[in-house]
């Protein structure tokens, strides 16, 4: 693959996760005034999103692409068929099956990038790998949370498995 291609497709990632943080953002907002209980972990996520975003643009300019800096042409880049905020605030349910549906997304638009790179640029794959294993792991706490009703940010939870293991 290109430098140039490699870019643009960096790019669609970049623009998932300002999407994605913008949404956490609202998402977690919404149910925190509406609701008793709390969406948690939302705002933290966002945080990890924006976070995401700017290694992605990091890379992009390394490899002489350009950002996609309109906010109008954020949404039609990103790799997502569609993202909408829940119609009942309080629906803790609804937003976190939206946001593992926009999560698996982004899984497949990052395997299907490393199966085209494959090694041939392998700043960029780890970059991607890096990223891919991140949005597992939120995928894995996002099934948890549908399970036992209760959502809480994947940062939160390798800080936790961190102190585990340091606690051995």
């Amino acid at each position: 693959m290109d430098p140039e291609e490699l870019a643009d497709r960096l790019d669609r990632l970049y623009c998932y996760h300002l999407m994605m943080a913008q949404w956490t953002i609202a998402v977690g907002s919404r149910h925190s005034v509406s609701s008793q209980l709390p969406l948690a972990g939302l705002h933290q996520e966002a945080q990890v999103h924006l976070d995401a975003a700017i290694q992605l643009a990091g890379r992009i300019v390394e490899l002489g692409g350009t950002i996609t800096a309109d906010p109008s042409d954020v949404a039609y880049r990103a790799p997502i068929d569609s993202i909408e905020l829940p119609d009942n605030p309080a629906d803790a349910r609804r937003a976190l099956d939206q946001l593992y549906r926009l999560t698996t997304s982004a899984i497949n638009a990052y395997q299907g990038l490393l199966n085209t790179v494959g090694k041939s640029d392998p700043v960029s794959r780890q970059l991607v790998e890096a990223l891919l294993s991140a949005a597992a792991d939120r995928s894995h706490a996002l099934v948890a949370a549908m399970v036992t009703g209760k959502h809480q940010s994947p940062q939160i939870q390798s800080r936790t498995r961190q102190h585990r293991h340091s606690a051995l």
